[in-house]
């Protein structure tokens, strides 16, 4: 069975791609996974065991020579994971493929944000939601940590960034990024 899953961007949410794999490739469903997302975002998913093929597009692009790419590798099933205008429009146009979709609930989250009120998000995580829309295409549901590969050459790439500003080699390292596109997915300055 050959799952192409679609998730352009942006990095939080691609990166919590990953953690919804591990039912596809890890537990016996034998799926050959692809993953199709913009080119700044395709090292998330190099060198993951789990993902087959990263497919890569750039809007400018057009959506037309990626519908009949996606045509010509006659997926099994395609997981819609990011559920906005593009990736709708890419569903009418490879309409003979079995679709499933991530239910993103985006009128429900911009209700919660124009109210004030997050007692109308839903209670349970994007990637469980991400392992529930993969289930119709065989996963067995199950979701685990998000996961980066990074090659050896990352590793001393940070390593010597890290050496540069200072640090001496033994002392745990600990990063966290507060900052997002969104305002509402940055960390308060009130709260540091």
């Amino acid at each position: 069975m050959k799952i192409l899953l679609v998730r352009f961007s942006s990095l939080g949410d691609v990166v919590l791609v990953s953690a919804a794999l591990e039912g596809l490739a890890g537990q016996g469903v034998g799926a050959e996974v692809h993953v199709l997302t913009k080119p700044a975002f395709r090292d998330v998913f190099l060198n993951n065991p789990k993902v087959g093929r990263v497919l890569e597009w750039c809007p400018e692009d057009g959506l037309f020579s990626l519908a009949r790419q996606i045509r010509a590798a006659k997926y099994d099933g395609i997981v819609d994971l990011h559920g906005n205008l593009r990736s709708r429009l890419l569903r009418v146009l490879v309409p003979r493929s079995r679709w499933t979709v991530y239910p993103k609930g985006a009128l429900r989250r911009r209700l919660a944000m124009a109210l004030g009120r997050p007692g109308l998000l839903p209670a349970d995580h994007v990637v469980d939601r991400y392992a529930r829309a993969l289930q119709p295409v065989g996963t067995t549901g199950e979701t685990c940590t998000p996961q980066l590969f990074p090659t050896p050459d990352d590793h001393a790439f940070a390593s010597d960034a890290l050496r540069t500003g200072g640090w001496d080699g033994l002392q745990p390292v600990l990063a966290f990024a507060p900052g997002a596109r969104w305002a509402t997915k940055s960390w308060p300055a009130e709260y540091w």
